[in-house]
């Protein structure tokens, strides 16, 4: 069993990049309104709930490393040596490499997701024209 909790309220307020493009047309990313934007984050977790829970090999190794990284940073941060502070470096690394790579297949699919947004997006322009 798992969860996905959505943040909404950050949702709302998260830094926007001021367009995407799709065939050389733009689309104004502030002009999203709340629902596209939710439905570019649900799409974006829920690749990553598929890619990780789907297989359990992979959920399980993901679930072992991140244990593992959360008490190296535990433990480094109680050591506050110089030793410590190297391994959480080190770990850190590691880390932020392993998901990454979780990373790809979630934006492919958000590729996906902001075709359709940009489509919905020049078929309502269209019928206001």
């Amino acid at each position: 069993m798992a969860s996905i909790k959505l943040y909404l309220k950050t949702i709302d307020q998260a830094a926007l990049s001021p367009s995407v493009q799709n065939n050389g047309e733009s689309i104004d990313l502030a002009r999203l309104n709340k629902v596209a934007r939710y439905a570019e984050v649900f799409g974006h977790e829920m690749a990553h709930a598929t890619d990780i829970l789907f297989d359990l090999q992979r959920a399980r190794m993901m679930y072992e490393f991140i244990q593992g990284t959360d008490q190296v940073v535990h433990d480094s941060v109680l050591l506050k040596s110089g030793e410590g502070r190297a391994q959480l470096q080190r770990v850190i690394a590691e880390r932020e490499a392993v998901l990454n790579d979780f990373e790809i297949s979630a934006q492919t699919i958000e590729t996906q997701i902001w075709r359709e947004l940009i489509n919905v997006y020049r078929r309502h322009k269209s019928e206001k024209d």
